[in-house]
């Protein structure tokens, strides 16, 4: 299907700001800590309390719980089971965790007896879980954002483990297509590098991260998705509000003039399922703009 036509050109920071600082978390029960009162932020709605990774930064009062996790090797052993079946539930349901109906206090019920430290504000908290065994990664960190009733709203995490159950073509199989593939062309792309691209199922309630190379000609750049099962995973509750239509409200906050993000559909000629088709060839590639890509825009410019 072609990529849905939205009524801006680019997206600002804001997803990659949300994909760089997330990383992973996980399941189990704890003496439940003290819940901070939520006076300190303003009364929100799920538009305003999507991306917690992109709201201002949280201040005190908080409140730090350092946490003895399971022992070995049962806390890697759980770890790996969750990630393979993702605690029985579809996306944007995570672990057993869903945006817009499970509490932090059930949520905690889940993580605590894997987590050795929680960072807890009002309305932003930081799951510290420790990997290492068949995972990428020593320390998972998994955000949370609620709201002032203290039901989670969205969730961030990093895809650790080292299997391939998140390539794009497993999501299409088990989702269907996306709604839009998202360009990150934020990153310093300067020489031949890569970047990531989000394919945003935002109808569902999810976007996954995935990372392409990028080369660099004197009119275009050319992207060349290559198969990878996604680096972060971020959910949130569709019943609250479209991730998108929070995105295009908050935009303003990042007044730099030069996008960061650029729909698919907008600056080729290629639909969702043209990208798909040429994500599962081993050297499909498509051209963009070179002037949609952020950093190449500085050196462009008179």
């Amino acid at each position: 299907m072609p990529a849905r036509s939205r009524p801006t050109k680019h997206l600002p920071l804001l997803l990659a700001a949300i994909m760089l600082a997330a990383c992973s978390r996980n399941p189990a029960p704890i003496p439940t800590p003290t819940r901070q009162p939520a006076s300190a932020s303003p009364s929100s709605t799920a538009a305003d309390t999507l991306p917690s990774a992109v709201s201002s930064s949280p201040t005190p009062p908080y409140e730090v719980i350092h946490l003895t996790p399971m022992p070995q090797p049962q806390l890697l052993g759980t770890l790996v089971s969750l990630f393979e079946t993702n605690g029985g539930c579809r996306f944007p349901c995570w672990w057993g965790i869903t945006p817009g109906q499970t509490t932090w206090e059930q949520a905690l019920e889940i993580l605590g007896p894997i987590s050795y430290n929680m960072v807890l504000y009002p309305l932003h908290k930081i799951v510290s879980i420790r990997g290492r065994g068949p995972l990428d990664v020593d320390v998972l960190r998994q955000d949370y954002s609620v709201n002032d009733d203290q039901i989670i709203t969205l969730i961030e995490t990093r895809l650790a483990i080292k299997d391939n159950a998140y390539l794009l073509t497993e999501m299409v199989a088990r989702y269907g297509s996306p709604t839009e593939i998202v360009l990150g062309t934020w990153s310093q792309i300067v020489g031949d590098k890569t970047t990531s691209y989000y394919a945003l199922f935002e109808d569902q309630g999810f976007l996954i991260t995935y990372d392409t190379k990028t080369i660099i000609k004197d009119e275009a750049v050319e992207v060349c998705p290559f198969m990878n099962q996604g680096g972060y995973l971020v959910m949130w509750d569709i019943n609250s509000g479209s991730f998108f239509d929070w995105v295009l409200k908050t935009a303003y906050i990042f007044s730099s003039g030069k996008s960061r993000h650029a729909l698919l559909g907008e600056v080729t000629d290629l639909s969702v399922d043209d990208f798909i088709d040429i994500y599962q060839q081993p050297d499909g590639c498509f051209d963009t703009p070179r002037s949609i890509w952020y950093d190449l825009q500085f050196y462009d410019d008179p």
